[in-house]
């Protein structure tokens, strides 16, 4: 979980997000030749448009990064971008 305290627009959340994203993404070769794909799914949530209290922000933020996991994984399935938010 990353907060975020001077972030007003869901625009610049995203964006990090984003950021964040690419930094994490990348194939790495093992000794056995096989290679594996690291890349992370970030939910944002933003208060207090997404909710009031701690929970409320984490259950919204989490939905958000199961959205993202579903749209990488499945780019065809409905839904918004991908770091939706909820």
């Amino acid at each position: 979980m990353i907060l975020l305290p001077r972030a007003s627009a869901r625009e610049s959340a995203q964006a990090l997000a984003e950021k964040i994203g690419a930094a994490i993404e990348r194939r790495i070769a093992l000794e056995s030749g096989a290679t594996v794909s690291v890349s992370a799914s970030i939910g944002v949530a933003m208060h207090p448009h997404d909710g009031e209290d701690r929970e409320t922000l984490t259950r919204t933020a989490d939905r958000a990064m199961y959205a993202a996991k579903t749209q990488r994984h499945h780019p065809g399935a409905p839904g918004p971008g991908r770091y939706p938010q909820a």
